[in-house]
């Protein structure tokens, strides 16, 4: 149901508690908002609205891509193919979605896809790499160092920072707003809960913890009581999310009460397990094309578009080794001393292995 209320900065922050539940601990500045003061309008875009993903890995040094958190391509493809079928209503998981909320569910009408172009008109493959010695990324280092050093401009790009999160945090956005610093503003998600499948992690495997947060970035609150007041009083401004006093956990069994209505904690802006979640509803889709055309809108004529279309073969190979010999020359058969790795980018890497 809809309520008055205001929209806010929004650092949206998923905490993962030892039995695998996300909370959220939230830092709110007050501001008006004409697109959440309950004012939301029936989106009138009729056409496919793509924006162009920079992903952001931060990884050890020493791991090659495809190790621990230097994610492979595949696994960040299957993150924008899961992005793409969230948004899109083409979810495998949409047709576990109870009958009562079938009128309701949404094709938002957005997609997803690597940037070809970066901000400077370079060709890209829409990846940066940043290799971080450290066994966490703090929240602090990720404002004062990394994010300044790495971002895109976020009116044409949605910055999707990887890394290994400290503090419990699996993940966290920023609502759009005019005092959001441009280098915040984008999405930060735990290397584990990235993708589907591959180095995914359970109860998060299936990459909807970052459809998650995409939401957020799009101006979408969580589905109860956006103060997390816990109270029927006030939610999430959306008129056909039911009113709903608390989050839930897990995979609840359907249906759940309160609040006098069955919960929609289906949505992808709910906490259940990544194997239960399921829709948008048409006031999400709506509020998320208001945030565009108003405080988003450099997205609708994006001149650094990209082709969502492309597949892994066509976008980048990953790197590999091809060869490893030793310093003479000769083929190495890795027992120790110094080696030299020949990799299929033509690039080289001298390490030295002790036995």
């Amino acid at each position: 149901m809809r309520h008055l209320l205001f929209a806010f900065i929004i650092p949206i922050f998923l905490i993962s508690q030892e039995n695998y539940k996300k909370t959220c601990g939230v830092k709110r500045n007050l501001i008006q908002s004409a697109t959440k003061n309950n004012t939301i309008t029936k989106a009138n875009l009729s056409e496919i609205i793509t924006i162009p993903v920079h992903f952001i890995i931060v990884h050890k040094p020493n791991e090659e891509i495809g190790e621990g958190r230097n994610l492979s391509y595949e696994q960040i493809y299957s993150q924008i193919e899961v992005l793409n079928e969230d948004f899109r209503k083409l979810n495998p998981s949409f047709i576990n979605t109870p009958d009562e909320f079938l009128p309701v569910a949404a094709d938002c009408m957005i997609e997803f896809c690597l940037a070809t172009i970066d901000e400077y008109g370079n060709s890209t493959n829409g990846i940066t790499r940043y290799p971080y010695d450290s066994n966490q990324m703090s929240e602090n280092y990720w404002e004062d160092v990394i994010s300044q050093e790495t971002y895109w401009d976020p009116k044409y790009f949605l910055n999707i920072w990887v890394a290994r999160l400290g503090g419990g945090n699996d993940g966290f956005a920023y609502m759009p707003s005019d005092n959001v610093p441009l280098y915040l503003d984008g999405v930060v998600v735990k290397d584990r809960y990235v993708g589907r499948g591959g180095s995914a992690q359970w109860p998060f495997d299936e990459g909807h913890l970052t459809t998650h947060e995409v939401g957020h970035w799009l101006g979408v609150d969580h589905t109860w009581d956006s103060w997390d007041n816990y109270s029927c009083s006030i939610d999430d401004g959306i008129e056909d999310t039911p009113e709903q006093y608390e989050e839930y956990y897990d995979c609840p069994s359907y249906p759940q009460y309160s609040c006098d209505s069955s919960d929609m904690f289906m949505n992808f802006m709910d906490y259940v397990d990544d194997a239960c979640l399921s829709l948008w509803t048409e006031g999400q889709k709506n509020l998320m094309h208001n945030i565009i055309q108003n405080d988003r809108n450099e997205l609708l004529n994006n001149p650094y578009n990209c082709d969502n279309s492309s597949n892994i073969s066509e976008e980048i190979k990953p790197r590999k080794i091809i060869q490893t010999i030793d310093l003479l020359g000769r083929p190495s058969t890795h027992q120790k001393g110094f080696n030299i790795k020949i990799y299929n980018d033509g690039s080289v890497k001298k390490i030295f292995i002790i036995k």
